[in-house]
């Protein structure tokens, strides 16, 4: 056995202002236990990163340098997962990312990303990945917020279907280069103890000759529908139709809201509607 977490960090930044913080503590916070999580989970990874920040006249951030994470494994009931490694480089306003992530023993996903945040930003993302099930979705996210000491309601909910996808986009929202397919099968998201439930969600979409064509989006709310189609072409002009039945906003913000947020803001009775669409055939 190896030690948890092997970390060589350096960072250079600026000192941001300081202002004294009056505000209380969130009603029913849970006390920080970050050493019993991480034993919990079993969580491993060796990280190393040399970051500059600087500050722009501007106020945004310039960031130069790199984060990488390697050999990061946990443990999710009787099953470790493979080893996973996630690696950023930051030059200025350009982040590179390149990760490849297992959620369990034989669901991963990889992603590759280069992304320009400056007066002419651009996006050149690939996602892939052969089966992605919600519920070892939920399983890993519960297991590296727990492990962060970060609140979330990933344990109360349950979760059915999967994601695959395998597709890449290049845009600089003038121009658009695709291919490949994402797709969405047999969801179902509930949460527990709470007459809250999505299911029948679907998705369909192309992503092939430089064209986004979604040729089914739908889901359950509550047993309400709430559907999208259209297309997106290679100049980036968006056609897309949306359409719903009455929905309650207040069961969306209940499954999907941070548990910070929830704490600090609740929402009263409130529904949307969306013209009147009609019921698609299963995905």
């Amino acid at each position: 056995d190896r030690e948890n977490i092997n970390y060589n960090v350096k960072i250079d930044s600026f000192l941001p202002e300081m202002t004294q913080s009056t505000a209380a503590p969130a009603p029913g916070a849970e006390p920080v236990n970050f050493i019993s999580e991480l034993v919990k989970y079993d969580l491993k990874a060796d990280v190393n990163a040399d970051l500059k920040v600087k500050q722009t006249a501007d106020k945004s951030l310039k960031i130069n340098g790199f984060a990488n994470i390697d050999k990061f494994s946990a443990k999710l009931g009787t099953e470790t997962l493979p080893e996973s490694y996630a690696h950023l480089t930051f030059d200025g306003s350009k982040i590179i990312a390149d990760s490849d992530l297992n959620i369990s023993s034989d669901e991963k996903i990889d992603i590759k990303a280069n992304i320009k945040h400056a007066k002419k930003p651009v996006v050149d993302l690939n996602v892939k990945a052969e089966k992605l099930s919600f519920s070892n979705i939920f399983k890993f996210a519960n297991a590296l917020l727990s492990s962060l000491n970060i609140p979330s309601d990933f344990s109360k909910m349950s979760a059915q279907g999967y994601i695959t996808s395998d597709f890449s986009l290049k845009t600089d929202l003038k121009n658009f280069e695709s291919d490949g397919y994402f797709k969405v099968k047999n969801g179902a998201i509930a949460y527990n103890g709470l007459n809250v439930s999505i299911k029948d969600i679907g998705a369909d979409i192309d992503f092939s000759n430089n064209n986004v064509n979604i040729k089914k989006a739908s889901a359950l709310i509550n047993d309400a529908l709430i559907s999208a189609k259209g297309t997106i072409n290679a100049k980036s002009v968006a056609d897309i139709t949306l359409n719903s039945e009455v929905i309650p906003l207040k069961s969306i913000y209940t499954v999907f809201a941070p548990a910070d947020v929830k704490k600090a803001y609740s929402l009263e009775l409130s529904l949307i509607h969306i013209s009147e669409p009609t019921r698609p055939e299963p995905i």
